[in-house]
């Protein structure tokens, strides 16, 4: 059986994307540009959240995401959460699409690349977000949404930046 290392990840395209959520412990690289439409966040599993705790180096491909409208999880991105020791780099992602926000246990988190991060090590490093976003919430629980991470709590964003046009049809941010 083969196991993956950083040096010597998983090679993750098109056709294999999803397997990401099945070893979320593992090591990946992606090997080209991939498409991925009306997803369910990596790792979540109805109400249960499986952290990702491995590795993704995009080696600078882009991921085209959009997600299914009929999320109702308190994590909305690519990955629910990231975990320990996990870390995403060198990925570009571009976002379109409408997201529905029904206050999942009374907060949701939303960002492109990861609902929450929270772990030890856990790091973000030379992403790219872009894209556009209709956000559209239900009721009155608390949203945190960031371009990247919608909640940071424990681990690093850095060398990264977003790019996004962000419709908020249900006027729920105030503006700066």
């Amino acid at each position: 059986l083969f196991r993956s290392t950083k040096e010597s990840p998983f090679e993750v395209n098109a056709e294999n994307f999803a397997n990401i959520m099945f070893r979320p412990n593992a090591n990946f690289k992606l090997t080209e540009n991939v498409t991925l439409n009306n997803i369910t966040p990596f790792g979540l599993n109805g109400s249960v959240v499986t952290p990702f705790k491995g590795t993704l180096d995009g080696v600078n491909h882009k991921v085209n995401v959009s997600f299914r409208e009929d999320i109702n999880s308190m994590y909305i991105g690519l990955f629910a959460v990231l975990g320990d020791g996990a870390e995403i780099k060198n990925l570009k992602v571009q976002v379109g699409g409408d997201i529905y926000i029904d206050g999942f246990q009374g907060k949701s988190c939303v960002g492109v690349i990861a609902g929450q991060v929270d772990g030890v090590d856990a790091r973000i490093d030379n992403c790219q977000v872009s894209g556009t976003i209709t956000i559209e919430k239900s009721n009155q629980y608390y949203l945190y949404f960031g371009g990247l991470v919608g909640e940071l709590k424990r681990g690093t964003v850095q060398n990264s930046s977003i790019d996004i046009f962000l419709f908020d049809i249900s006027d729920i941010f105030t503006p700066i």
